[in-house]
């Protein structure tokens, strides 16, 4: 942090308004996202789902 403020490349979001909003929706999209893939986590595709289905064409 200190580096970062010695070469003017800190930025504060308190102070910052837009990188605030950035932030928020950035953590509100990951948030979606990690909601959605949790059904799949508990997938695999090794197990045999207890109503398998086969179709022949």
């Amino acid at each position: 942090v200190l580096d970062a403020k010695r070469r003017d490349c800190f930025h504060n979001a308190n102070e910052n308004k837009k990188l605030a909003g950035a932030i928020e929706d950035v953590l509100f999209e990951i948030k979606l996202l990690e909601e959605i893939e949790s059904p799949f986590k508990k997938l695999s595709i090794g197990e045999k789902s207890e109503t398998s289905t086969t179709s022949s064409r």
